[in-house]
């Protein structure tokens, strides 16, 4: 399983997951790997996406192929329906050679898109049904094979003011969502978080140094959130105990 989430921030964009690939041994055994799940194609577009690995490789393939289609000093509407065009025949191609005898699963491929184009930032995503949107308002979308995680991952997010928040603060929105989701799963999300950012100057994937100091300044919060909740907790009085500390006298 997978779990996707972009964030649109006063600054750029952030795209997360996780880090948990999954691949069967002979005989359908489930086998645990780390895995990159963030592709880059040229110097304006970041994807991630959910579903068959191999569908997502001919994905990059097929962008990179069409770069000079995805220029970004195009508007931001052709862009997407370039992605799309290119995208979809994948999907459909993966549908149409499904073979449906029994225990074979139909490969899916889905995936979110930031990117650059001449009217500004954008947020896509391209559904595992083959539909697509920009993602504007709210300004951030989760996609996952655990459609139950990436509801996690938005919930965990969409009360914070993201869109007016530093670029910084929507990273750190983007890890500690990430890395609950894969503290809550027992089994097809796992650690490390993996992480890149998009702004109108061009693309950074976070490195393990940066990475780390992220997940440092995510500790330091959730500290003080302990904190900060104790100091705002009301005292209990004790069982049997008034306001003015004199015991109740029990009932005849």
């Amino acid at each position: 399983m997978t779990v996707v989430l972009a964030l649109r921030s006063s600054e750029g964009l952030v795209l997360a997951t996780d880090s948990q690939g999954t691949a069967q041994m002979p005989g359908g055994i489930p086998v645990r790997m780390d895995t990159p799940k963030i592709d880059t194609v040229g110097d304006s577009i970041l994807f991630a996406g959910t579903g068959a690995q191999g569908l997502g490789q001919r994905v990059k393939q097929a962008l990179e192929n069409n770069l000079t289609k995805l220029n970004k000093k195009l508007p931001r509407a052709k862009l997407g329906q370039e992605i799309h065009r290119l995208v979809n025949p994948i999907q459909k191609a993966a549908h149409d050679a499904f073979v449906p005898i029994p225990n074979a699963h139909e490969e899916v491929w889905g995936g979110i898109f930031c990117g650059i184009a001449s009217d500004g930032l954008y947020l896509m995503e391209i559904d595992l049904n083959g539909g697509w949107q920009f993602h504007d308002h709210p300004p951030f979308a989760a996609t996952g094979s655990g459609h139950a995680f990436a509801h996690l991952a938005i919930s965990s997010v969409m009360h914070h003011d993201v869109e007016n928040q530093s670029l910084l603060t929507a990273e750190l929105l983007a890890y500690r969502a990430i890395e609950n989701v894969c503290l809550a799963s027992a089994f097809g999300v796992g650690l490390p978080v993996q992480m890149a950012v998009i702004t109108s100057e061009g693309i950074a994937v976070r490195s393990g140094d940066e990475l780390r100091e992220r997940r440092e300044i995510v500790n330091l919060w959730k500290t003080r959130e302990v904190e900060t909740l104790g100091s705002l907790a009301p005292s209990v009085e004790a069982p049997g105990e008034s306001a003015g500390g004199e015991g109740l006298e029990p009932p005849e």
